[in-house]
């Protein structure tokens, strides 16, 4: 799990990244509203956007 006290490092993300993550969540039958809000919840938390990919791998892991 990402902490406050990570590395702040950059990501650069492409449109093609961000659709190939909503693709794999989508074919998982996992809620994309539902992962962007967490993701945006995680970001205000951090202060900064975590990894992507970390964050998409963190959330489908989840117990729901």
């Amino acid at each position: 799990m990402l902490s406050v006290s990570d590395p702040q490092p950059i990501f650069a993300v492409t449109d093609l990244t961000v659709k190939g993550y909503v693709k794999w969540l989508r074919d998982r039958g996992i809620d994309v509203h539902e992962f962007a809000k967490s993701y945006v919840d995680r970001t205000e938390q951090l202060g900064y956007p975590p990894s992507l990919g970390d964050a998409v791998h963190e959330f489908v892991r989840m117990p729901r």
